[in-house]
């Protein structure tokens, strides 16, 4: 009785400790399957995710995402893949940028292409055309002037006239007052004709003023050629009414010299020949008087048609 109940109670616990092995190998078991769909869930999406950032980085990248989303083996050279494709779209980047810059190049040295190949004949003269309409008649020009130049006069020594003088050998003017006119203008060569001398005119004998004999817009110009010798000259055009009064400045020049040494010789010795010029639109009545004038006593001024002059040039 003793051996059965030993084998009895033998069975029984090996029965419990089988049945306790088998239920903590379902409980491992149920767990590892739980753990490996969690994990398989994780990795799809982490595939999914993986696939997209392929699709946006190359045009090929989409290919590759759909073979990753079919195969989820593929899993393990998708790091490699996105290296290639990565490496795919620096090289063509920078294939870009060298296509680029060569059409710069080209652009930049491409020259105009010219033929080296003699002429060929001219072709067959074409039909002549219909003849045109008539244009508007023109008019005649509107614009008027008048030139004055300086001409020294005949004399073989100097010419002494109160506090004036003129010496011909270097044709040269001076007087020792203030606002002095110039004088010696007479009519250019090719005023002699009387044709456009209309509108000024000489008014002393003595060649130094002029007369407006058409009121308008009058252009005015001038140039003095002088022999610099102060600090400061001045020069000015000045205009009177018609009853020699009223006078006043309307353009002026002035010219300086910056050292001047004195020579026993003559005051004008070591002096800088200079010119002034002038010129402005002023409009003028009929009757008015012009005269051009040196401002400081003492400056000398040459008499010569190329040198000293004076005109005017009307826009009626």
């Amino acid at each position: 009785m003793s051996d059965t109940k030993k084998k009895v109670e033998l069975f029984y616990a090996g029965f419990y400790v089988s049945n306790i092995a088998k239920c903590a190998l379902f409980i491992f078991c149920f767990v590892y399957f739980v753990w490996s769909a969690y994990e398989i869930s994780t990795l799809k999406s982490e595939l999914k995710d993986l696939s997209k950032v392929v699709a946006s980085i190359s045009p090929g990248g989409k290919e590759v995402s759909k073979s990753l989303q079919r195969s989820p083996s593929s899993f393990v050279s998708l790091s490699r893949t996105v290296q290639v494709t990565e490496e795919l779209r620096r090289i063509r980047l920078k294939r870009g940028i060298e296509k680029q810059k060569k059409k710069r190049r080209r652009q930049k040295g491409k020259k105009r292409r010219r033929c080296k190949c003699p002429p060929g004949p001219a072709g067959p003269q074409g039909p002549r055309g219909e003849k045109g309409d008539t244009g508007l008649p023109g008019s005649a020009c509107s614009a008027r002037a008048a030139h004055f130049v300086t001409t020294p006069p005949k004399a073989n020594d100097c010419i002494l006239e109160e506090f004036k003088v003129y010496c011909p050998g270097n044709r040269t003017f001076w007087s020792a007052n203030k606002s002095e006119p110039i004088p010696y203008f007479q009519e250019a060569g090719w005023m002699k004709n009387k044709i456009n001398n209309s509108i000024l005119k000489i008014r002393s004998d003595k060649g130094n003023s002029f007369e407006v004999l058409q009121s308008g817009l009058y252009l005015m110009y001038a140039q003095i050629e002088k022999f610099t010798k102060d600090p400061r000259e001045f020069f000015g055009l000045f205009v009177t009414d018609k009853n020699d009064s009223n006078e006043k400045r309307v353009f002026h020049c002035a010219d300086s010299i910056d050292s001047y040494e004195h020579s026993d010789i003559s005051v004008f010795f070591n002096s800088k020949e200079k010119t002034c010029n002038m010129m402005g639109l002023q409009y003028l009545e009929k009757g008015d008087i012009l005269r051009l004038k040196v401002i400081t006593s003492n400056t000398a001024v040459t008499i010569s048609q190329d040198k000293t002059f004076f005109g005017a040039v009307l826009f009626s």
